[in-house]
């Protein structure tokens, strides 16, 4: 059977194409023939890796990574590398996958400075967790564009067993505080369980009141508007107040 490279207006489809190819002797004995297809990408700059870790497809992952391991470093005009996509779905093995290709790629961000803990820690997987977490355990330390760990963002998703797992990797920082002036404890106590809030005290969290950080200045604003709505509210309140008792001085003297 011959095998006829697409034509090149038809780049934009390659990636879905090259996944949708069932057979796995199929798609190598293309690749292999056509090696430099992998690399292709459409608009959005996904690859067929991308499509293939999304889908939790591993054989295909497999074949790709194979035929050029470079398509691994590879981010979507979002800047996220096959690893966030795998990670965000729950796809174990893909995880496994990639990262034994280049566990670097664990420390790549997003154009939100997302790593694919953050975007694990999302989920439930706790599996996955351990796994980016192996290479190099610091990448829990990472910051987003607002000043959220993996620990904020697992909390803010109430996810306690995802929490008790990050809680057992040395380097964890329970008490980081992001842009917003939050600590974790702090975003447990707004958003989550009792449960949540136990685990983290358990593990040394502290607010940011109780560890004495000044409020942000958005907090700060959002309190100082609040501050005069109550006020403004109190005025008219108080001028409500102050007309009926007129009226009613005003009916007597009539």
């Amino acid at each position: 059977v011959e095998i006829v490279p697409p034509l090149p207006h038809m780049s934009r489809f390659l990636p879905i194409f090259l996944v949708s190819i069932d057979h796995a002797e199929v798609l190598k004995e293309f690749l292999h023939t056509f090696p430099n297809l992998a690399m292709t990408a459409d608009p959005s700059n996904t690859t067929a890796l991308h499509t293939a870790a999304t889908q939790g497809n591993i054989d295909v992952v497999n074949i790709l990574l194979a035929t050029d391991s470079n398509l691994a470093k590879i981010a979507r005009n979002n800047g996220k590398t096959a690893l966030h996509s795998a990670a965000r779905m729950g796809h174990l093995e893909v995880v496994k996958a990639l990262l034994q290709k280049d566990p670097s790629i664990s420390f790549r961000t997003d154009r939100k400075g997302q790593t694919a803990l953050h975007m694990a820690v999302k989920g439930q997987n706790h599996d996955i967790v351990i796994e980016l977490l192996k290479p190099d355990s610091s990448v829990l330390c990472l910051e987003d564009s607002k000043g959220n760990t993996a620990l904020h963002i697992a909390t803010k998703k109430g996810r306690t067993q995802i929490i008790r797992c990050l809680l057992l990797f040395e380097g964890v920082s329970v008490n980081k505080i992001n842009k917003a002036g939050e600590t974790a404890l702090d975003i447990a106590q707004k958003y989550g369980p009792q449960e949540m809030v136990s685990t983290l005290r358990e593990a040394g969290a502290s607010t940011s009141k109780e560890l004495g950080r000044p409020p942000s200045t958005e907090k700060q604003l959002k309190q100082t508007v609040s501050d005069i709505k109550h006020d403004v509210k109190s005025q008219l309140q108080q001028t409500q107040q102050t007309n009926v008792r007129v009226q009613k001085i005003a009916k007597k003297l009539k």
